[in-house]
């Protein structure tokens, strides 16, 4: 048995997702920021509309052992004719550093929906974002460019990292 799974995020999650992306440890690199009920609803309504267009997923990792939600992993921007989607995740901080993300994805690899002909995974990282980025090096993710000033956050450019994982079919 894994110390860690997952299961489709649904919108009873939505009070975790508010608290985890409401803390400023988690939205420092991540590029949602949930600070009211309102950004919650929306977040959690942009889940549900990726699975309805078939153009991502996203599951909540939890704790096997005491059932505890921890984070989130999926999929989004799927793009059938180039056969490409961006990965994301994140989690509560109290998980950080414990192997989670190391122990999911292989299981996520194993969920990917069977009608997409998926080839490649992008990770979209800040470069602040050292944790992340080592990690992503960990699960075999190829560094593909650095965009510079490839976003604005609070007023600030920042640089973007892009890195690139290949699916053995």
């Amino acid at each position: 048995m894994t110390d860690f799974s997952f299961r489709k995020i649904t919108s009873a999650d939505r009070t975790f997702v508010q608290k985890v992306l409401g803390n400023p440890k988690v939205y420092q690199y991540y590029g949602v920021q949930i600070l009211s009920e309102r950004d919650a609803i929306d977040q959690m309504e942009w889940y549900a509309e990726l699975e309805v267009k078939e153009t991502g997923q996203w599951w909540l990792i939890f704790d096997s052992i005491h059932l505890r939600e921890i984070g989130a992993i999926g999929f989004n921007d799927y793009v059938c004719k180039k056969k490409e989607c961006e990965i994301g995740f994140w989690l509560d901080p109290d998980w950080w550093g414990k192997g989670v993300i190391s122990e999911i994805f292989p299981q996520l690899l194993q969920n990917i929906p069977q009608n997409w002909d998926l080839q490649t995974m992008i990770a979209v990282v800040e470069t602040e974002n050292k944790n992340c980025i080592q990690l992503l090096k960990k699960l075999n993710f190829e560094f593909l460019q650095t965009i510079y000033n490839g976003e604005v956050k609070k007023g600030k450019s920042i640089d973007l990292e892009l890195y690139t994982y290949h699916i053995q079919g």
